[in-house]
């Protein structure tokens, strides 16, 4: 998880009901925990707290269901939402209690309306009463955690329509046409659209339920569609190398003297010597159409993505040893290229050398 501390909320101070708490986690040598916080001006926004110490208290004001005041606070703007992010500078006190603000159960401990997700601080667990009435097969990805399994689907009520990402032992589980109870889904947002998937370090829970007598009509769904675009490459971005385990692909946490490496996977957990693992590439690929009024397009190029763009370079490097200067002149060389990518994701799939007609 990355800690990005921007500019103060306009406000000294916010009073709340702390809900949610979770258990502390871990990412890399960040320990850190959520909750939800039902504010009295704002609605309920999450936060994440980079002070687990504070858990203990954070957690008795849910238990005793008391207002509190948090002062000397951050936010984390992203993917259109704020975060409050808590650490340890950030005051937690307890507020006085008034008839005009009450501490109310929140969307999460009771069973969600879709239509009422959009009410829904993004990052916040919720549960669904929904048929599943659109199925995609199940795709492996390449990210940053190394390749991952997914599956995208289309869940109704009688009051909306939402899509549901499942993620790698979550997939094949559902049933098309059958209808559930899921829980602990994370309400998640790209555009400003708003939709669930299964998150990381909850166990997804499901089961089969009695139908609706009548849901909402899926209209115009299509799973992630391709687009084609003819172009050069004008520059790249966000380059980053990391190591996937030899055993199950995953990616590995190299320990701070670079020679050892645990696998992140918590079923495989491999303890390996760094130089037997498989090095991986990410970067952000700026294209620029061969119609030069239309904008500059940024694609995420993952490991085969890169492979295949160093693979059009005159420039002939092995990708896996190369130094990132070394790989970044190799692709910053390749001209007139028709990169395949998903539209919406802009995830580069494909890419060949652009004949001219």
């Amino acid at each position: 998880i990355l800690q990005i501390f921007l500019d103060p909320i306009p406000s000294d101070e916010i009073k709340c009901y702390i809900h949610g708490v979770s258990n502390v986690k871990s990412s890399g040598k960040t320990n850190y925990f959520s909750c939800q916080l039902q504010t009295e001006s704002s609605g309920v926004v999450r936060a994440v707290c980079f002070s687990p110490e504070k858990r203990q208290v954070l957690e008795q004001y849910e238990e005793k269901k008391s207002p509190v005041k948090l002062s000397k606070f951050r936010i984390n703007e992203k993917e259109g939402s704020k975060d409050v992010i808590i650490n340890k500078y950030t005051n937690v006190i307890k507020a006085e209690e008034t008839a005009e603000f009450k501490c109310t159960p929140l969307p999460n401990s009771c069973v969600l309306a879709i239509s009422s997700v959009n009410q829904v601080a993004t990052g916040q667990l919720v549960s669904l009463r929904a048929k599943v009435a659109q199925l995609s097969s199940v795709k492996v990805i390449n990210t940053t955690m190394g390749p991952l399994r997914k599956q995208e689907a289309q869940v109704v009520d009688k009051t909306g329509c939402i899509k549901l990402i499942l993620w790698e032992d979550e997939v094949d589980v559902l049933d098309i046409e059958k209808t559930y109870v899921m829980k602990n889904i994370r309400v998640k947002q790209n555009q400003g659209e708003k939709y669930v998937n299964t998150a990381k370090g909850e166990k997804f829970l499901y089961e089969e339920t009695e139908a609706y007598d009548e849901v909402v009509e899926v209209e115009d769904y299509e799973c992630p569609s391709e687009a084609q675009i003819f172009g050069t490459v004008v520059g790249v971005r966000n380059v980053a190398k990391y190591y996937s385990c030899f055993s199950c692909s995953k990616k590995v946490i190299v320990d701070a003297r670079g020679k050892i490496g645990n696998c992140s996977s918590k079923s495989c957990n491999m303890v390996q010597k760094v130089s037997s693992c498989n090095s991986q590439w990410f970067m952000k690929v700026m294209i620029q159409p061969e119609d030069t009024t239309e904008e500059t397009v940024a694609l995420s190029a993952f490991h085969e993505g890169v492979c295949k763009l160093a693979s059009l370079s005159e420039d002939i490097i092995s990708v896996a040893s190369a130094c990132e200067d070394e790989l970044v002149r190799c692709i910053l060389s390749v001209d007139k290229v028709k990169v395949t990518y998903e539209a919406g994701q802009n995830k580069l799939i494909d890419c060949e050398l652009a004949t001219d007609n």
